[in-house]
């Protein structure tokens, strides 16, 4: 019997009696569908581990093969992992966080893009998965390719500090572009401080406020702080004292700790007093 025909043949069932019937030449099977990629293999030879059939139980190896399984799209293994984690809390202590995220993993759907960036995250801190940062960039690479602003955005970070990635400024300008464009705010304000303190050319300081203001146009408190002081010092921008009143005041409204004494400031050295009362009011 072949291969493709054996496992065609097994049950679905995560304790499927067809193991214990016919382990063994289900056993050998397994191991060169599971080595070509196979999910549907890989998913009954992490059976074989867990149960002890055919080979000796160990129930860390079938939780990997069961993973490699789940990330190749077996919801057989997905459910199987649940279980696991759900049931065996002394091999695994952090099971519940890792069950609840087999729960909503869900490849080849509209969602892929999260899904991606969240298995990049799970691997960046260690969720469910071992940490591994280079298994974490390639998922967020993933998950950038697909225009997901949030992994386009943490790519960027991984490429500059050399996390998982070799260290790549170029990469990192590029992903951080990308997701200032998607609409992330944490990377418009990053983009934004990084044209104020480039070269300061006419361009760079225009690109400067270009992309703070949409950062704080999204709730980005930093951004609208920095805008704020940017109008007040007339710094990379026109000087203009209510505009300088509305960021300050948007970002004391936001939580900003600084934005409370710039106002302070503000209204002692402005005689727009009515503006001030108007504007600084959350």
């Amino acid at each position: 019997m072949s291969n493709a025909s054996l496992l065609q043949d097994l049950s679905v069932d995560h304790r499927s009696p067809v193991l214990s019937t016919r382990s063994g030449e289900i056993f050998c099977c397994l191991k060169d569908s599971a080595v070509a990629g196979h999910p549907g293999a890989l998913f009954y030879l992490a059976q074989c581990c867990e149960l002890g059939v055919s080979t000796a139980q160990d129930t860390f190896r079938a939780e990997g093969l069961y993973r490699k399984a789940a990330f190749d799209g077996c919801k057989e293994a997905q459910e199987a992992l649940v279980l696991l984690y759900t049931m065996d809390d002394d091999r695994f202590p952090w099971g519940i966080n890792a069950a609840n995220f087999w729960r909503h993993y869900r490849p080849g759907t509209q969602q892929v893009a999260e899904s991606q960036f969240e298995v990049g995250i799970c691997y960046a801190n260690g969720h469910g998965v071992p940490r591994e940062d280079t298994k974490a960039a390639e998922w967020l690479a993933k998950a950038a390719q697909q225009g997901h602003a949030a992994a386009q955005y943490t790519l960027s970070l991984c490429y500059n500090d050399g996390i998982g990635v070799h260290k790549d400024r170029s990469a990192a300008a590029h992903w951080l572009t990308k997701a200032a464009e998607h609409g992330h705010p944490d990377a418009q304000y990053r983009l934004g401080k990084h044209h104020l303190n480039g070269r300061r050319t006419a361009t760079d300081l225009i690109l400067a406020v270009n992309w703070l203001a949409q950062a704080a146009e999204l709730g980005h408190v930093e951004a609208q702080y920095m805008l704020g002081s940017m109008f007040y010092h007339g710094h990379g921008a026109p000087r203009d004292w209510a505009k300088a009143i509305d960021w300050f005041a948007k970002a004391w409204a936001g939580g900003h700790p600084q934005a409370q004494e710039a106002l302070d400031r503000l209204r002692r050295e402005t005689s727009c007093v009515a503006t001030f009362d108007d504007l600084a009011r959350p």
